[in-house]
């Protein structure tokens, strides 16, 4: 069913904004492993930001992050930036690492595939 989520609609094949949190305050050396994300710190973690082509390179960002050993406490959607006079932009899909271990529910389910 290429195309198709478990639930029968159909997968955006537009790239995505993403935010993805990671604990600790990443040097320059470790953010030069997401050359397509924008790193900044808040607090005692680093979020990064960008535009990924699908879920192929979202699944490659999170691979990186644990082979890099961080630890991973957020990844989350982010809306799509309206046109002017646009249609209204969807709301964010957020998933903690903490809902992904306990199975997060059917928007961790829709998020991951």
């Amino acid at each position: 069913m290429r195309g198709k989520q478990a639930n029968g609609a159909s997968r955006d094949p537009q790239p995505q904004r993403y935010q993805i949190s990671v604990r600790g305050r990443l040097g320059q050396t470790m953010c030069a492993a997401f050359p397509v994300l924008q790193a900044r710190t808040d607090g005692d973690q680093t979020v990064l930001t960008g535009m990924l082509a699908d879920q192929a390179a979202l699944s490659g960002v999170l691979a990186e992050i644990e082979a890099l050993g961080l630890e991973l406490l957020e990844v989350r959607r982010l809306p799509r930036r309206r046109p002017i006079n646009g249609p209204a932009s969807t709301p964010s899909a957020s998933l903690t690492w903490q809902d992904s271990v306990r199975g997060g529910g059917q928007e961790a389910a829709e998020l991951a595939a």
